[in-house]
């Protein structure tokens, strides 16, 4: 059985920039800056509900943008 499925190539950024102080931190952060959509994981599967035993898909995706900001201070 053929169970070779491909999500292809994709590329996903992260950055993080701060700064900080004696008793304090302030960072800048994202995930996922340019958004990439694609598809970061696939499973082919049988599907046991039909009568002819039809492949079936499950597609996991990335997450989308995210950015925070993070600050610190230590006592």
């Amino acid at each position: 059985v053929y169970n070779h499925a491909s999500t292809g190539d994709s590329t996903v950024v992260n950055a993080r920039i701060g700064v900080s102080a004696d008793q304090w931190r302030v960072t800048l952060w994202g995930r996922n800056i340019g958004n990439d959509r694609s598809p970061n994981s696939l499973t082919r599967f049988f599907d046991t509900d039909s009568p002819t035993l039809q492949r079936g898909y499950q597609v996991n995706y990335a997450d989308g943008r995210q950015v925070g900001l993070t600050a610190e201070y230590k006592f």
